[in-house]
C-alpha cells in the first residue's frame, strides 16, 4: 500500500483488546482462520499507536480513537483539540449512525449530515 496519510489507534482498551485478538486467533471464525495462514487478521501493517504529541503535528491524519460516542476518553480530548478547525472531520462510532461525517463548521451541523433514512 502506498498510503500517504498515517493512520493511528488510541492506546489503551483497544490495544489491549488487539493484543488478545492476535493471541487467542483460534477462537475466532473459520474465514479469519483460513486467512491466517498469510498473516494474522489483527496484525495492522500500516496502523500505529497513536501518542498525544501528534495531537500538534501537522498535515493530515487518521485516528481510530475510543470511545465512539465522543463522551469521554481519547476522542473527546481530540474532538476538542481539532474542533475549531474547519478542516477536520470526525466520524462517530455506529451508535451514532444517524451521523456520517460531520465537519468541524460554523454553518453546518449534525442534522444537515445526518443520513435521509
Amino acid at each position: 500500500m502506498n498510503l500517504k496519510v498515517p493512520i493511528y489507534f488510541t492506546m489503551g482498551l483497544a490495544e489491549k483488546a488487539n493484543h488478545y485478538y492476535k493471541l487467542f486467533i483460534a477462537w475466532t471464525n473459520q474465514k479469519i482462520l483460513n486467512t491466517f495462514v498469510e498473516r494474522n487478521l489483527f496484525d495492522f501493517q500500516h496502523i500505529k499507536p497513536f501518542d498525544r504529541s501528534y495531537l500538534e503535528s501537522p498535515g493530515p491524519m487518521v485516528v481510530f480513537a475510543t470511545p465512539g460516542m465522543l463522551h469521554s476518553g481519547q476522542s473527546l480530548q481530540i474532538f476538542k483539540k481539532w474542533a475549531g478547525d474547519e478542516q477536520n472531520m470526525v466520524r462517530p462510532g455506529p451508535l451514532l449512525s444517524k451521523v456520517f461525517t460531520y465537519p468541524f463548521s460554523s454553518s453546518s451541523s449534525p442534522s444537515s449530515s445526518s443520513s435521509s433514512s
